[in-house]
């Protein structure tokens, strides 16, 4: 890899112009380091920064604050017999907790001291103290040491930016659909960090929550994606039975590449009911084929109106030809 070198350097340091190292900067993007020093130009500024890639990332710039003094805190003040951990501790035990605390967070069982302790122990009773010591070991004031140490304790107390998410994206899914209930967490995310309040101190979005950020209601804030489809192939019987346990009364018909090809209504079949001979009948004899469909970047009153001059109760919303959702008036 390289990169395209218009000026020397040197010379233009010589000639008072600012470099922009663009071969160390390459560098830089591709080598994954843990500590890297880092350079670049900002507002017309040559700058070096040294980047911590450990530090978990905020959600607010007082979070992010806070995991750090608490990094650097524990490092600074563990006890002499954690010096040597890598001797003591199994080397399985240390990826066993890495991978507990990816999948299960603030729910993980920790292998400590050959005891199995939880993560809000483990913080509170052993990882705290030791944060306290070695940022008051450095001279760090006890007012900072508190504040942000603090953060970190009521996290343990109630909930991470993870469960923040979590939480109150199910909530909100309760009265919206995903797409539309993305970009409410979104704005509500946004509106939160720029009050800088820590995480913890954050309301979970309930299932009425809003944005102020005007969105223009488009197709996919309203289609239905969990869909039930059925093959050219199966018969009337099978889509009846769908129909009636599922109460729908709109049933696409899709092939192989799950591209749209048909589509059932109720008044399509309802007809066969109680004819057992005529339900054998395969969906490709009943279904429509000329199908009027939309796009997931269509307007929502576009996709109404096409509704009231087609006179259709359902209108599949396609990507390419692979069918990815469906609008019925009860959504409209």
């Amino acid at each position: 890899m390289t990169s395209e070198f218009e000026k020397d350097s040197i010379e233009m340091l010589d000639q008072n112009d600012i470099p922009e190292l663009k071969a160390l900067n390459l560098h830089n993007g591709t080598v994954y380091r843990w500590n890297r020093v880092c350079y670049g130009v900002g507002n017309g500024k040559p700058h070096i920064r040294i980047e911590n890639r450990y530090i978990p990332s905020g959600p607010s710039m007082t979070d992010e604050i806070a995991n750090m003094m608490f990094w650097v805190g524990v490092m600074l003040g563990k006890p002499k017999q954690y010096k040597t951990i890598h001797e003591t501790m199994d080397f399985k035990d240390v990826k066993l907790n890495f991978f507990s605390a990816a999948r299960y967070g603030m729910g993980t069982q920790f292998k400590w001291n050959n005891k199995t302790i939880s993560s809000q122990d483990l913080i509170l009773d052993e990882l705290l103290p030791m944060a306290y010591r070695g940022l008051y070991s450095k001279g760090i004031s006890p007012k900072d040491a508190e504040y942000y140490l603090g953060i970190i304790e009521n996290r343990a107390h109630s909930f991470t930016a993870s469960e923040w998410l979590i939480k109150s994206y199910r909530n909100v899914l309760q009265s919206k659909k995903r797409h539309e209930a993305l970009q409410v967490l979104t704005a509500n995310l946004y509106l939160k960090q720029a009050h800088d309040y820590p995480v913890s101190s954050w309301e979970v979005l309930q299932p009425d929550a809003t944005t102020t950020f005007k969105i223009k209601k488009k197709v996919r804030h309203i289609m239905n994606t969990d869909i039930f489809s059925v093959d050219k192939k199966d018969s009337l019987e099978l889509v009846l039975q769908i129909m009636k346990w599922k109460n729908i009364h709109h049933m696409p018909v899709i092939n192989k590449r799950k591209n749209l090809i048909g589509l059932l209504s109720w008044n399509d079949v309802k007809s066969y009911l109680h004819k057992y001979e005529a339900t054998t009948k395969s969906v490709q004899n009943v279904m429509k084929q000329d199908l009027i469909t939309s796009t997931e970047d269509e307007t929502v009153t576009k996709a109404k109106a096409l509704m009231e001059t087609h006179q259709i109760g359902c209108l599949p919303v396609v990507k390419g030809k692979k069918l990815i959702g469906i609008i019925t008036l009860n959504d409209m």
